[in-house]
């Protein structure tokens, strides 16, 4: 995959979780320029959207996330 800064498009996301249950995400990955710094803004299938941050590491191509910001949308609660 190759990645540009210039482009934004939807990364779609799926993951069986334990319990059974399949989640799947939608999202948006930044990357700065020049930089290992990376953003990734999801919405979940749950009604929840997070900002998350991290630093790739170059030797072992993994990303620590940390969730910066946390949105859920209680309207919807009522109907759950």
């Amino acid at each position: 995959m190759r990645w540009s800064p210039h482009a934004q498009f939807p990364i779609d996301v799926k993951a069986p979780l334990e319990a059974g249950i399949d989640t799947s995400e939608k999202g948006f990955l930044r990357i700065k320029p020049g930089t290992t710094e990376l953003t990734f803004v999801v919405s979940h299938n749950f009604r929840l959207t997070s900002l998350e941050e991290g630093l790739c590491d170059t030797e072992t191509q993994l990303v620590p996330w940390r969730a910066t910001s946390l949105t859920g949308r209680k309207i919807y609660n009522d109907y759950t």
